[in-house]
């Protein structure tokens, strides 16, 4: 009988250690725009998933990096991250990248005019302005309470999953949207 009890409690103990290991898909994204680069850290101007507005995250040797995602962080990226163990308190505050989810360019410009499934937006860049049709889809993710219906002349930043170049104006499928002044 005591032998198990013992290995009743053992397999509960090695069951236990297993399901802790690793990243845990409940673990909260932070997500936020990037607004300084350093070797081995970056700052982001966060939009989602924490309560503080600047956060300095470190890359570590344990960071992870989701398929997809890249070690290339650059300054009006927008990220989604986890972290790892605790959150050291400073201004601002300092925390270990445990998995980096995804990085994506952001796309900003002007509402031409807005919809429920569209936008119409213009682009400026590279010395010129471009048109670009704005679509939305029921997996577009809206941050920092930014409403469905959008209005005209306002800017937006987001960013991309598809385009089609081939049109006039150009067609992108939007994955999220991010900023909107």
């Amino acid at each position: 009988m005591a032998k198990k009890i013992i290995f009743i409690i053992l397999a509960v103990l090695i069951a236990a250690a297993f399901t802790g290991c690793g990243e845990k898909d409940s673990d909260p994204e932070i997500v936020g725009i990037i607004s300084e680069t350093q070797d081995g850290s970056f700052n982001v101007d966060v939009i989602g998933g924490f309560q503080e507005d600047i956060m300095k995250v470190y890359i570590t040797k344990k960071t992870k990096f989701a398929e997809g995602a890249t070690n290339e962080m650059a300054v009006g990226m927008a990220v989604g991250f986890t972290i790892e163990g605790d959150v050291r308190e400073s201004y601002p505050v300092q925390v270990d990248a445990r998995k980096i989810r995804w990085n994506e360019e952001i796309i900003t410009g002007t509402i031409l005019s807005a919809g429920e499934t569209a936008l119409l937006v213009s682009v400026a860049g590279e010395g010129k302005t471009v048109l670009m049709q704005v679509l939305i889809t029921e997996e577009t993710l809206f941050y920092n309470n930014i409403p469905p219906l959008m209005e005209k002349t306002r800017t937006v930043g987001f960013t991309i999953s598809g385009e089609n170049p081939g049109t006039e104006p150009i067609q992108v499928f939007t994955k999220r949207i991010v900023t909107y002044d």
